[in-house]
Parts: C-alpha cells; structure tokens; sequence
C-alpha cells in the first residue's frame, strides 16, 4: 500500500466545504447536496437485500448506504477495501469511515462520479 496520505484540508474535502460558501438555492449547503443526491437511491436500497449490511459496514450512515449500493453494488466489501482511489487521497473507503475529512471526501466521490 501506498504509504502517502493527502493531509486533511489538502484533499477533496476542501471542494465540499467550499460548497458550503458557495450555495445554490436549490442545494443551501454541502449536507443538502449530498443528501438530495442519495435519496434518488432510496427505493433501490430498499429493494436491494443489502441494506441492512450496508448499514452495519457504513456505522448506520443511510445515506452513503444509499450511494455505495447505487454505484458498487453487491462488491461493497472489496470496495471498502480498496486501496488506490486517488480522490480519497491514499485511504482506503474503509478507512475514510472514521473521520469528518475522509467522510466528505467520500461523498465527494460520490457526488463527482455520476
């Protein structure tokens, strides 16, 4: 594994707080972006079989439930995992979980990626 971390407040975190500056009326804030942005998921996550796992690995995060089961699907335990994503900034997925900068980098991901 690559040893090289992007700092905190040098990686794609930056873009979501700089969302929270520059506002829209339809998203007033980086949490109304991503949130509006996942629900469009909701009913696939339901229908999934996978949402009670995905919660389980995702600390009961609905909404990155949401988008994780949209854009990996069933290869959510190898994604988690996965070593390489240059815009997390050298963490794995799993690893982002357990800050506030590797969690906005996660939804920038996301959020970037449709």
């Amino acid at each position: 594994m690559n040893n090289e971390f992007v700092p905190k407040g040098e990686g794609l975190e930056i873009e979501y707080d700089r969302y929270d500056r520059t506002p829209t009326p339809d998203y007033p804030n980086a949490e109304a972006w991503w949130q509006k942005f996942c629900l469009s998921g909701f009913d696939e996550l339901e229908k999934s079989g996978l949402k009670a796992k995905l919660l389980k690995e995702l600390n009961n995060d609905a909404y990155l439930a949401m988008a994780v089961n949209h854009f990996v699907g069933k290869n959510y335990k190898t994604w988690l995992d996965k070593e390489g994503i240059e815009d997390l900034g050298g963490l794995t997925p799993r690893q982002c979980l357990s800050s506030d900068y590797g969690m906005k980098r996660l939804r920038m991901l996301f959020l970037t990626s449709h």
